[in-house]
C-alpha cells in the first residue's frame, strides 16, 4: 500500500524514447496536469482499486463462512475471518482510511 504513494511519472519508460520524451513534455506543459498532479491521480486509482479488492476479499470471505454446513468448520472459519477483519481493519488503519477501516 506505502508503494501506491509512489508513482514518478517522469521516472517512467517508453519502447520509443520520443514518445516518452512527448509524454512527459505534454505531462509538465502549461496545460498538463504536472508531474506531481498526474502522480497523485494515478496514485489515488491504485489505491481505490486495492480498497475495492479489500472489500472484495471480506465479503468472499464472508460468504465462505456463511455456506460452511459444518458447524466445527463454521466455528473454526468464523476465527479466521475474525482475524482476516483484524488484518484488514489494521492495514486500513494504519494509511489513514479509518472510515473504511470501521465498515
Amino acid at each position: 500500500y506505502k508503494t501506491l504513494g509512489q508513482t514518478k511519472i517522469e521516472d517512467a519508460k517508453a519502447s520509443v524514447e520520443d514518445d516518452r520524451i512527448a509524454i512527459l513534455e505534454m505531462v509538465g506543459s502549461k496545460d498538463g496536469p504536472g508531474f506531481r498532479g498526474l502522480n497523485n491521480q494515478v496514485n489515488e486509482l491504485l489505491r481505490g482499486w486495492v480498497l475495492s479488492s479489500i472489500r472484495e476479499a471480506v465479503t468472499n470471505q464472508e460468504h465462505s463462512v456463511m455456506n460452511e454446513p459444518s458447524i466445527v468448520l463454521e466455528k473454526k472459519k468464523k476465527i479466521d475471518l475474525s482475524f482476516f477483519y483484524n488484518k484488514v481493519g489494521n492495514l486500513l488503519m494504519g494509511h489513514g482510511e479509518h472510515d473504511e477501516a470501521l465498515e
